[in-house]
């Protein structure tokens, strides 16, 4: 299974566009080695749980295409 974060920041987020560094200030989180693994990782997990309280509707388990290959695409319920 896999998150997009994307999709979840786009539901959640009113911002000019949907980058990582947009939405961490955006949502005031600090982001730190930006582009580097465990910074992004961290800033997305600072950002998580805002997002989720933010979804208006739930959202439920579908196909997607992910690096060319279709995998579940986790999209959380509240």
């Amino acid at each position: 299974p896999a998150l997009c974060t994307l999709w979840l920041g786009r539901q959640t987020f009113s911002t000019p566009n949907h980058k990582l560094a947009t939405l961490a200030r955006a949502g005031g989180v600090a982001l730190v080695d930006k582009h580097a693994a465990l910074g992004d990782v961290r800033a997305v997990a600072a950002l998580l749980p805002q997002m989720t309280a933010k979804l208006s509707t739930p959202c439920y388990t579908h196909p997607s295409r992910f690096y060319g290959r279709e995998v579940p695409m986790v999209h959380l319920q509240r």
